[in-house]
């Protein structure tokens, strides 16, 4: 596609923020797939925000904004996201021909093409966009199918053994 990112200006996901508690940051990252799965898909069969429109959809679904932020980034690190660039339209307008000869109006301006990532930081977000992947689709319905676990039914299936279980990031948070 043409709006795909060049490798010679990688997009770098990181927040502006302070990254905050893993649980708040997984819980913001589930509701993802749900938020991006009530948008239009484009005319190619994609659903993809500019990237700062995801943050504030999710900071309405009462996640604050630094987790937001990080699961946002957690996605597109993982693969459920994949980034590209945002393209920008000027104005275009016309401006009176004050010569005797010519048109009457001379117009000016329009164009446009992709908004500027700075090298060597942190690109803002709203300076690209997220589009889903089907692995975000994969995941969102994996995470449906596995049961929800209370707090207590999950302390008391590590006490009963095995001494060495691995955890998840979001059993850690827990």
């Amino acid at each position: 596609m043409a709006d795909q990112v060049p490798s010679r200006t990688p997009i770098d996901s990181t927040p502006p923020h302070p990254q905050p508690p893993i649980g708040l940051v997984d819980a913001a990252e589930r509701s993802i797939p749900a938020v991006l799965a009530n948008e239009s898909p484009g005319h190619d069969g994609t659903i993809e925000l500019v990237a700062a429109a995801l943050v504030l959809k999710l900071t309405r679904e009462k996640h604050t904004v630094a987790a937001a932020h990080w699961a946002v980034h957690h996605a597109v690190l993982s693969g459920r996201l994949r980034t590209g660039l945002v393209n920008v339209t000027f104005p275009s307008y016309v401006t009176p021909n004050r010569h005797s000869h010519g048109p009457e109006f001379i117009p000016g301006g329009g164009g446009g093409g992709p908004m500027a990532i700075p090298e060597g930081k942190p690109t803002p977000f709203e300076s690209f966009k997220v589009v889903a992947t089907e692995a975000l689709w994969d995941w969102w319905r994996s995470c449906a199918e596995t049961p929800s676990v209370s707090a207590e039914q999950f302390i008391e299936r590590l006490l009963a053994g095995p001494d060495d279980v691995e955890l998840t990031p979001r059993e850690m948070a827990r």
